[in-house]
């Protein structure tokens, strides 16, 4: 038996080792050995997905402020995972704490670091980014948008709660990365609208410190209140006030308090009024009966309209009819700096550092750099006050000539911007009648400000006027209407024959527009037909600058004898009166020809060849057929045509 038991234990201890039986000890294994297959897909799974949203927090962090923080979340994350990764199979399955331990680590670290960063314990880079300047100075946000080359816009609207030159909002949002915004607006506050209306109830029997809460929320800006001596009224009471119903808070409101009886008032101790508005100081003294007298001085530590002291120190006892002289601030002394070179952007920085007020305009230059100052109406090292009202008058560069439509487009263009120019005529059969057919500088070609812009302007297709005398009216009617020109008629007692023309207002050979008129002198024999010659407009009798008689000078003559004049003609002296330009020459020429019926026609050159503007180049009784000169006799009955330099 004991034979037997030591052959049983060295089979055992061979069985145990390994020494023999290795298909019994490999089913044993195998057994024991069992492999989780569905749990390690699971484990790989999560262990590809973390690998990608890893990376994408990662990516994503490039567009975020906090761009290093996220990255180091991204990566704890991605040991973390690594760490359930590994210690799930090995503590449930086989009863390993190694990575157990690595998982809980790598836990508490990742919290650690978030609690850190959290509380501000470790700080981080972050990227450069825009915060919300809502409430802020503008020139914070300029010299921010200035710094990063960021192109910015500023609009001014009133506002009662945000203080004048902050920002009221931005188009961009505070938080957005920097290098993704081109562009930024700035909505800005231009403090209280002091022209708006607001109701003004009847205050009496209120006390001066209500006066002075109600002034300072409807930000009323001319407010006085002033004290006088009442039996009936309790001091510090309002008695009457100069306004009530709809003002504008810039009107001035002044409000009557009582002072009781003078000789009741107590003495007092003065407090401290350094730092105190104008108005709060003065009704605090005027209330105890004081008198008081006012200073300005500047300062760099007192805002403006604030007592920087007093001639009474405070603590000094004080009684009615005693008087105190007040220091206001003027706020801090400016000096005017050098404007020249400097743009839009740096003019507005200085404004708003020095609370001043703005006005700007812009003009052409030839000399200034666009977008620089050309002017002020404050000149180099002049010192000003805060609020002070400052005008700038800013480059728009050289003149380029822009594009027009027509021609009223062009005048408002020229009128706006002070653009001097002349108008010339010139027939044209290709563009119709008042319209631009060009300008002596082409588009795009810089102008020369001093230079006058010479504005070529259609008189419509041109007519050559024929001889019409002798004809019989309606010939000539017919032919007028076929050469597109207006033709209208008088009729003078004549012995020629009926209906005949005796004369034109336009001379032959001259050149007239379509749609102009020409009146002609219709000969009648009977009394009863004689009509009255209207008078002609100068605008449609309009010639060009080479439509001037074949033979001005020698004095043509028309071949039909005068009209017979009316019993209401007389005869009176035709007066030549050259003006500095075509419009003082009319207004001259009127006013010493006032009896006679003269018609003005504007001419580019006169026969001479002067161009200058106010020349008078000759004057034709159109009714004779002469040419006129200074102190000829004519009838008033006469039309009398003057050609000048307009």
């Amino acid at each position: 038996m004991d034979k037997f038991d030591e052959k049983k234990k060295e089979e055992l201890r061979k069985i145990i080792y390994e020494e023999e039986y290795p298909d019994i000890t490999t089913k044993v294994y195998k057994k024991k050995d069992y492999k989780p297959t569905f749990t390690n897909m699971i484990l790989s799974l999560m262990m590809v997905c973390a690998l990608f949203f890893s990376c994408f927090l990662v990516i994503d962090s490039f567009n975020r402020i906090n761009a290093l923080y996220e990255i180091i979340n991204a990566g704890l994350f991605f040991l973390c995972i690594i760490g359930i990764v590994i210690s799930f199979p090995k503590s449930f399955f086989k009863k390993k704490t190694g990575g157990t331990i690595y998982l809980s680590f790598m836990v508490i670290v990742s919290i650690i670091f978030n609690g850190l960063y959290l509380f501000n314990i470790i700080k981080l880079p972050t990227q450069n980014h825009i915060i919300d300047y809502t409430n802020k100075n503008l020139n914070e946000a300029a010299s921010w948008a200035d710094k990063n080359e960021i192109d910015y816009n500023e609009e001014f609207e009133y506002s009662d709660t945000i203080s004048k030159y902050n920002i009221i909002s931005q188009s961009v949002k505070g938080g957005a990365l920097t290098k993704n915004i081109k562009d930024v607006s700035f909505i800005v506050s231009n403090g209280p609208d002091y022209e708006k209306t607001v109701i003004i109830p009847d205050q009496s029997g209120l006390t001066t410190s209500d006066i002075l809460e109600f002034t300072d929320e409807n930000f009323l800006k001319n407010v006085s209140i002033v004290f006088e001596e009442n039996d009936s009224v309790k001091n510090d009471l309002i008695i009457s006030q100069s306004n009530t119903g709809k003002v504008k808070r810039s009107d001035s409101i002044i409000y009557t308090a009582s002072l009781g009886i003078k000789d009741e008032l107590s003495s007092f101790k003065l407090k401290d009024l350094k730092g105190e508005k104008l108005l709060n100081a003065v009704v605090y003294l005027g209330k105890n009966g004081v008198l008081y007298e006012l200073k300005y001085e500047y300062s760099s530590s007192i805002l403006r309209g604030r007592v920087i002291s007093s001639d009474i120190k405070k603590g000094t006892t004080l009684k009615a009819d005693d008087k105190v002289t007040l220091t206001i601030s003027k706020g801090k002394e400016i000096k005017v700096p050098n404007f020249n070179n400097m743009n839009l952007k740096d003019v507005s920085k200085w404004i708003i550092q020095n609370n001043l007020n703005m006005e700007y305009s812009d003009k052409y230059s030839d000399d200034v750099k666009k977008g620089k100052v050309i002017s002020s109406n404050y000149e180099k090292d002049s010192v000003i006050e805060e609020e002070t009202l400052v005008n700038f008058v800013f480059s728009k560069g050289p003149l380029i000539m822009p594009k027009f439509k027509d021609l009223s487009s062009f005048k408002e263009w020229a009128s706006k911007y002070e653009i001097k120019y002349e108008i010339k005529e010139e027939f044209s059969k290709d563009v119709p009648k008042d319209q631009i057919i060009k300008f002596s500088v082409k588009t795009g070609e810089k102008i020369k400000l001093d230079d006058p812009l010479e504005v070529y302007v259609s008189k419509g297709e041109s007519v050559v006027v024929s001889d019409f005398t002798g004809k019989q009216k309606s010939e000539v009617q017919n032919e007028c209407n076929s050469l597109g020109i207006i033709c209208e008629f008088y009729s003078t007692l004549s012995d020629k024959n009926e209906l005949s023309i005796l004369s034109q207002s336009i001379s032959v050979g001259m050149e007239i527009a379509k749609g102009d008129k020409i009146e002609f002198e219709v000969a009648t024999k009977k009394q009863s037909e004689v009509t009255t010659k209207k008078k002609s407009s100068s605008s449609n009798s309009s010639s060009s600058s080479n439509n001037t008689p074949s033979n001005p000078s020698s004095g043509s003559q028309s071949s039909n004898p005068p009209s017979t004049p009316s019993n209401n003609c007389t005869n009176a002296t035709y007066i030549s009166a050259s003006g500095n330009n075509g419009e003082q020459s009319i207004i001259l020429m009127k006013k010493y020809n006032s009896s006679l019926n003269i018609s003005f026609i504007s001419e580019n050159s006169c026969s001479n060849g002067s161009t200058t503007s106010g020349s008078i180049c000759y004057a034709q009784n159109s009714s004779t057929g002469a040419i006129l000169h200074d102190g000829d006799t004519v009838s008033t009955c006469d039309s009398i045509f003057v050609h000048y330099i307009k």
